[in-house]
């Protein structure tokens, strides 16, 4: 299991996790594409420890939105590592379902 599979659902709250998972991620002898990951993976750590849970809503859109864009390149990134499309394609629905409540 990854460092990243142990993580627990994002919140603003795990963002110094988040960011750890990534640094273990990469002293794994990591390639440059797992690499790119976890530099990715450290970011959407570094925003999430940067969200203020006490602010407004719309002031949090263009945090929310970046990690958003981040986490897309992702999971396509991983689909790349993994060479598997159809992987993509559920984990995209995936979390979709999540979002919208739907189980």
């Amino acid at each position: 299991m990854s460092a990243y599979e142990r993580l627990a659902p994002l919140r603003p709250e795990l963002g110094a996790a988040v960011q750890r998972a990534a640094v273990e991620e990469q002293r794994t002898g990591v390639d440059a594409e797992r690499e790119l990951i976890a530099q990715m993976v450290w970011g959407i750590g570094e925003r999430l420890a940067g969200i203020d849970t006490e602010a407004p809503p719309a002031s949090l859109q263009h945090a929310l939105v970046q990690m958003a864009v981040e986490a897309g390149e992702i999971l396509l990134a991983a689909g790349r590592v993994l060479a598997d499309p159809a992987w993509v394609l559920d984990e995209a629905n995936e979390a979709l379902r999540e979002l919208g409540g739907v189980r």
